[in-house]
């Protein structure tokens, strides 16, 4: 796993401590030394359960991404409204 900074990484561990989870996107280096990023869920289980972390990762490369990305419909009226001729 790779952290955007390292603050993020400490936040991310303090959550985890305080509440028992974190939700979040992370970048994953493969072997070949390709980037993904990926939306990651971590839940802390219980002692009782035997202890440790249960994570679900999921690529961050579906429409959220995309999304994220890209500028907003309302975004691109905006823009056009601004430079169109009165």
């Amino acid at each position: 796993i790779q952290w955007a900074d390292p603050a993020q990484e400490r936040t991310a561990f303090a959550e985890l401590n305080a509440s028992g989870s974190w939700r979040g996107e992370t970048i994953h280096i493969r072997r070949d030394g390709i980037q993904l990023h990926v939306h990651s869920t971590v839940t802390a289980l219980p002692a009782s359960a035997g202890g440790g972390l249960l994570a679900i990762i999921r690529p961050a490369t579906g429409p959220q991404r995309l999304q994220q990305a890209s500028p907003t419909r309302t975004d691109l009226l905006g823009s056009i409204l601004q430079v169109a001729p009165v």
